[in-house]
């Protein structure tokens, strides 16, 4: 295999609590802060802040084409399926990946820019639940043959007849804020009661 150095980037990952160590750089590999990998941009300090700023930019010029087509007739039923086909694709694709990394400013902003496709009309509600349920996801996922399913903690085992609460599966000892926020806890903890 032959590596196009002239493509090649270099990204170190750090600790965003920690201060990163200063590396020699490759000298002729360009270092970067950000790249750019299969539509989402990560970050060395592993947030998504230009992923996020990224979506709702191409988001909002993408609402204006919308609001081009609503003026000029196109009905509301074929104006529903290139909404969902060019705007919520765009803000659902990779979403387990990058979600858990946004702050609550940013995930405020979501949501008031999808209320504010409700006020349009622009969205229709039971819609939106589909598409941002990530619930139904998790839930999919307890299906032994889903492609998730082996990422699931193993079910709760007790020798009590208690009553079922929740998911029934046994919670880890979570040390890092990031290891919480992924998608699998996020769900795990979120449905435990």
């Amino acid at each position: 295999m032959v590596i196009n150095l002239a493509k090649t980037k270099e990204l170190i990952f750090y600790n965003p609590k920690a201060r990163p160590k200063s590396l020699p750089p490759i000298s002729t590999i360009e270092r970067v802060t950000s790249a750019k990998l299969l539509g989402i941009y990560i970050q060395n300090n592993l947030k998504c802040d230009i992923h996020f700023k990224h979506i709702m930019t191409v988001s909002s010029q993408r609402l204006h084409i919308l609001n081009l087509l609503k003026r000029q007739g196109l009905s509301l039923e074929m104006l529903h399926n290139v909404f969902y086909a060019i705007v919520v694709s765009k803000l659902v694709y990779g979403i387990s990946a990058w979600y858990s990394v946004l702050v609550k400013a940013q995930i405020s902003q979501i949501n008031s820019f999808l209320s504010e496709l409700l006020n349009m009309a622009m969205l229709n509600s039971s819609l939106l639940k589909r598409y941002w349920a990530a619930n139904h996801l998790f839930h999919a996922a307890s299906c032994e043959n889903h492609c998730l399913h082996h990422l699931l903690p193993l079910a709760k085992s007790t020798k009590y007849a208690l009553r079922v609460i929740g998911h029934g599966l046994s919670l880890e000892h979570v040390l890092s804020e990031l290891h919480k926020k992924t998608f699998i806890n996020r769900m795990i903890f979120t449905d435990c009661y």
